[in-house]
């Protein structure tokens, strides 16, 4: 599963929705529970205005504690 999701709509900073992959738009709750679920990511750097790929990162990153607390506090 691939979901595109904004960094500020991560963080709870912003609306903007997600994308996910062969489905369209998702909710931006919708995103942070996938994300706060997730085992681990690849970041990707889209331009914010064309939706270029200006960057594929190679790493894979697990998902920590921390970051999942951020992401997906609990309710």
């Amino acid at each position: 599963m691939m979901v595109t999701v904004p960094v500020f709509t991560l963080m709870g900073l912003s609306d903007e929705p997600a994308t996910l992959e062969g489905y369209g738009p998702i909710s931006p709750d919708a995103a942070r529970q996938i994300a706060g679920t997730a085992p681990g990511f690849t970041r990707l750097l889209i331009h914010p205005e064309t939706g270029a790929l200006l960057s594929f990162g190679a790493d894979h990153y697990k998902v920590t504690k921390k970051a999942r607390k951020v992401v997906h506090p609990p309710f």
